[in-house]
């Protein structure tokens, strides 16, 4: 694993903890800049935990 698929788990388990507190405090207050926001991190985190790089083998 390379350092950029660490980042994006650490992303997502951030997320994790942040679900419960987003539910909680922000639905009553439905916003739809916040649900955009929170895909595009959840993409990018997922993009970076599953991300191979370059491959470091000679072809």
């Amino acid at each position: 694993m390379r350092w950029f698929n660490f980042v994006g788990w650490g992303m997502l388990a951030l997320a994790v903890m942040l679900d419960e507190w987003l539910y909680l405090y922000l639905w009553e207050e439905f916003n739809v800049g916040v649900v955009v926001a929170a895909a595009i991190y959840l993409v990018v985190a997922i993009g970076l935990s599953v991300w191979g790089g370059r491959s470091t083998d000679p072809d």
